[in-house]
């Protein structure tokens, strides 16, 4: 993983990325992403 950020056209301007890797007895479907602000729109796959 690099902690270089890419200069992409049109990217959200100082974003920080975290990556984090956890044990849970939850299911997948019991799991919530947190976004603050803007940053939802950096991931269109999830659902509401």
């Amino acid at each position: 993983i690099c902690a270089q950020e890419l200069s992409i056209d049109d990217s959200m301007p100082l974003c920080v990325r975290v990556l984090m890797h956890t044990n849970t007895e939850l299911t997948r479907s019991e799991l919530r992403h947190v976004y603050l602000e803007e940053a939802r729109t950096l991931r269109d796959d999830l659902p509401g």
